[in-house]
């Protein structure tokens, strides 16, 4: 899309993957320093409350990722074949508006990315089913034992008394049971 077709009888040209990914990782190298290094040392101030740590983070993630495009654009400029790598210009404009609207909404993007890392409070589906998970399964283990005692407890109030025919049948079966198990002795001990 982005390729010049000013030369009819040149050897069509394309960017490379290793280049695409050495342009990435050049890239990316600035918002890992901004967004892990910078920061550190400003968590005191970033994690305060208030409008100012707000600026502060979320100039933080402006900067790291519009210096992300920036260093994209130069990588791309540098290959002759490209028509109009201003393209890749473009998101800074998106992403400053973004940090913007994010501080006129009071929202810290640091504060949430951190909390998004180190806790499960960013994520509240999440987090009620991380924090209650060990109550909920306790909570389902007393309602099935409560269960299976109601219906242990239903089943002997609505069985019948048993008979004595009931009774002589159950004798008859423990002796033969024990007839079975004397002849089995008798078998092994010879």
């Amino acid at each position: 899309y982005l390729r010049s077709n000013l030369l009819p009888h040149g050897v069509e040209q394309r960017v490379e993957w290793l280049y695409a990914w050495d342009v990435h990782c050049n890239s990316f190298l600035p918002v890992v320093l901004v967004l892990h290094g910078v920061q550190y040392f400003l968590l005191p101030i970033v994690l305060a409350k208030g409008l100012f740590p707000i600026l502060v983070g979320n100039s933080l993630y402006v900067l790291a990722f519009s210096y992300y495009h920036y260093i994209t654009f130069l990588g791309y400029s540098a290959l002759p074949f490209l028509h109009e790598p201003r393209w890749f210009l473009y998101p800074i404009s998106l992403v400053i508006i973004t940090g913007i609207l994010s501080v006129m909404l009071g929202f810290n993007a640091a504060q949430f990315t951190l909390s998004f890392y180190f806790s499960s409070s960013a994520l509240p589906a999440a987090a009620s089913t991380v924090t209650t998970a060990p109550a909920a399964a306790a909570a389902a283990s007393a309602a099935a034992t409560a269960a299976v005692v109601a219906a242990t407890a239903a089943a002997s109030a609505v069985a019948p008394a048993p008979s004595a025919d009931s009774e002589e049948a159950e004798s008859a079966e423990e002796a033969s049971s024990a007839e079975s198990d004397s002849a089995e002795a008798s078998s092994e001990a010879s």
